[in-house]
């Protein structure tokens, strides 16, 4: 049993307990947390924030599809479960931890002998998305994360994706 302290939070699955260690990034309905699991590996928890019935659909879909969907360009989901926040339980998944985005990057400046690779990868990434009837819908710098040990980018974030196929997991209303 893992023993938190008080700015650390627990999250739970049927098979692991992750530490969450600081949060390291938020956006439209979630919060990103650096993780350690039972093992000592270092994971990424992404936990949904806002709990209106719509948020809770959009993430559900989101996990799903990053939990069923094995590509090399799309971030997959490891593991999921309710996190328990004192007032409510809140569903959250578990993924590869990334700590730089392709924004980081083009920051930082791009190798030129790199970059036609890079702008392979993110192709084929939002390519193999829009083969299965998904359009991510927010593609930008920030939601292609860096994973440095395999020197890839992988897209992330499909909170606002429309899966033209709704029906695959849960119906969303979504905007033109």
């Amino acid at each position: 049993q893992m023993m938190a302290s008080r700015k650390e939070k627990v999250f739970e699955t049927a098979f692991n307990t992750y530490l969450g260690k600081e949060a390291i990034g938020n956006g439209g309905s979630g919060t990103v947390y650096r993780a350690v699991s039972e093992d000592g590996e270092t994971w990424a928890v992404k936990v949904l924030t806002i709990s209106s019935s719509n948020k809770m659909k959009r993430f559900e879909n989101e996990y799903r599809f990053c939990l069923d969907f094995h590509h090399e360009g799309i971030m997959q989901a490891r593991d999921y479960g309710l996190w328990d926040s004192g007032k409510e339980k809140r569903p959250f998944y578990v993924m590869t931890l990334c700590t730089e985005s392709l924004r980081t990057l083009m920051q930082n400046g791009i190798d030129p002998e790199k970059a036609m690779a890079y702008f392979g990868q993110m192709l084929n990434a939002v390519e193999a998305a829009h083969l299965l009837g998904v359009v991510h819908r927010d593609v930008k710098p920030e939601n292609f994360l860096y994973d440095g040990r395999s020197d890839r980018l992988v897209l992330a974030d499909f909170g606002t994706a429309h899966f033209l196929q709704e029906d695959l997991y849960t119906a969303v209303e979504t905007k033109a």
